[in-house]
This record gives structure tokens, sequence and C-alpha cells, in this order.
């Protein structure tokens, strides 16, 4: 990976901050930092609040009704990849593309969750930002 823009960088900080991005991303993230005191300010907080999440907020599991409704759904996509082969009828053809329609609406109403969740996450690291420019001002004085 060449070297990151500003904009790029920006953009694999929450990959690098999950642990999701890959071994050449992060050395290419980590070489960016090393120019880019402000973005790694940034990472440095993001990985606070991170921290700070997980120490607070317990892990709960998945309620049954929502494990079985998503075992059924894996069910199903099992069965239309045979359908795709086309080892089934049509009549498991008609049922599958209805299934198929609840699954986009259930991946759309998962979407909405998701950017919920990103939001009040930008939101709390920009209030976690505001209160060390805040608190950095006050020392300041």
């Amino acid at each position: 990976m060449n070297r990151l823009t500003k904009h790029q960088a920006r953009i694999l900080l929450p990959a690098v901050v999950d642990d999701e991005a890959s071994e050449k991303e992060k050395k290419a993230f980590f070489e960016y930092l090393k120019h880019d005191p402000e973005l790694e300010s940034e990472y440095y907080s993001t990985l606070k609040v991170k921290q700070l999440l997980a120490e607070n907020l317990s892990r709960k599991s998945a309620p049954e009704h929502l494990r079985k409704k998503i075992l059924h759904r894996l069910d199903v996509e099992k069965q239309n990849k045979s359908l795709k082969t086309g080892k089934s009828s049509d009549k498991k053809f008609d049922e599958s593309s209805t299934l198929k329609s609840e699954w986009n609406g259930v991946l759309k109403s998962g979407l909405r969750y998701a950017a919920a969740a990103a939001v009040i996450l930008m939101i709390t690291l920009m209030t976690v930002q505001l209160l060390e420019r805040s608190t950095e001002s006050f020392n300041e004085e």
C-alpha cells in the first residue's frame, strides 16, 4: 500500500481501532500517523472511548427468538444456493423469493441500527475531543 492521504487514513481509523484492517493497511496507517499529530490524537481518543465502552458496558447474548430467526434465515440462504444450482422445484422458488424479500427487510433494519450506532459513536468522539480541548484551555488559564 502506498503512502496514505489524510482522507484515506481517516477512513482506515475505525478499521484499525477495531483490529479489522490488514497488516499492510495498519503499517501504512501508523506510518501516516507519524506525520499527522491531529489524527494521532483522534486515534488515541477513539481507542480510549472503545476501552471505556468495553469496561463499562457488558456484552449480552442475543435473545433466543432472534437466534432462531437468524438460523432460519441461514437455512433459507442454503436453500437459495441449491436453487441457483437447479436442484429445487418451482414451489420452493416462490417461497424463497418471499423469504428473500423478508431477508432484505431485516438487512435494511440492521443497517439502520448500524448507522445509528455510528452516529452515536461519532457524537461521543466529538464530545471527548471537545472536553479535551476545553480542559487544555482551562489548564492554560
